[in-house]
């Protein structure tokens, strides 16, 4: 990030300044949201009926609740609000940047739209649309993430606040694909590990399973990682609360659950393709995980279509 654009967002503006010394939040949405003071002087309470939300916490920490959720943004990490999601920010310390990025919902843009915008990445899956936790928002950990996410966020920002030539159209490729990245990056679990201390190896464990969900084994991250099989299994169940061998299971099934929506695939290739060789064990996960059969799953979908 320009080290100039750093400097100005921490030099207070005349708004600003007046908010700190009255400790009251001055709405600059421009009929964007709703925004309200809560009882607690140093924290406003927002609702964007209209938007897409996305918090990038460019310099230190964020203290916001989503819902009735607390989630904690340190640097580089992204915070993705479902449209028309209450939530409410604590005062940032003085060195602390936190930037606020609203897309309208008329450019098709949800939590939906980004789990399920590409075909081909980890878990865009209409399954997770059921959870009502990522109905209302999803984290990308910076430690669990692709770098690139962080660099276009920056590039988005570095075009919008220091406009050059053809910057309105650098913003909307940039914006296209920081979107698709971010759809590729949608971890099974990045919804259920916010409120979770989790390890960096945890972390790059969550990341294999998402990746290289049709190969990946305790074993190839024993080797990797130079750490014990069971050591592996036993700290990824300690800290997940799942095992190791489900949470890849999950992975793989949910992936299937995209292919078997999109693609005219038989299923048994499917399977093989995912990384479950025995039919028998996919079909029996696949309903215990979905309810329906793959067959029935498919049907539907051609359904709509028609």
């Amino acid at each position: 990030m320009n080290e100039d654009l750093i400097h100005e967002f921490l030099t207070l503006n005349k708004t600003e300044a007046l908010q700190k010394k009255d400790h009251k939040f001055i709405p600059d949405y421009d009929q964007k949201s709703i925004v309200k003071n809560s009882d607690n002087k140093d924290r406003i309470t927002i609702f964007t009926p209209n938007f897409l939300e996305i918090n990038y916490c460019l310099r230190g920490t964020a203290h916001e609740i989503v819902g009735s959720h607390p989630v904690t943004l340190s640097q580089g990490d992204i915070l993705v609000i479902d449209v028309g999601t209450p939530h409410s920010i604590k005062a940032l310390a003085d060195n602390d940047i936190l930037i606020n990025i609203l897309l309208r919902n008329k450019i098709d843009s949800s939590l939906g739209k980004i789990i399920n915008s590409s075909k081909n990445a980890n878990i865009h899956s209409k399954f997770l649309l059921s959870n009502d936790q990522f109905n209302k928002y999803l984290i990308y950990r910076s430690t669990q993430t692709e770098s690139q996410l962080q660099n276009l966020a920056d590039l988005i920002i570095e075009e919008y606040f220091q406009p050059g030539e053809f910057s309105d159209d650098l913003i909307k490729s940039y914006l296209d694909n920081f979107l698709i990245l971010l759809s590729r990056n949608t971890s099974l679990y990045s919804g259920t590990m916010i409120g979770k201390n989790i390890s960096h190896l945890v972390s790059d464990m969550l990341k294999e399973i998402t990746q290289n969900y049709q190969n990946i084994s305790l074993n190839n991250l024993a080797r990797q990682t130079n750490h014990n099989r069971s050591y592996l299994g036993s700290t990824f169940k300690k800290e997940t609360g799942i095992s190791f061998s489900k949470a890849l299971t999950d992975q793989r099934l949910l992936v299937a659950y995209n292919l078997i929506n999109i693609s005219n695939k038989p299923i048994s290739t499917i399977s093989h393709e995912v990384g479950i060789s025995n039919q028998t064990f996919f079909y029996k996960k696949f309903q215990e995980k979905f309810g329906q059969t793959p067959n029935n799953i498919r049907k539907k979908e051609k359904q709509l279509h028609y």
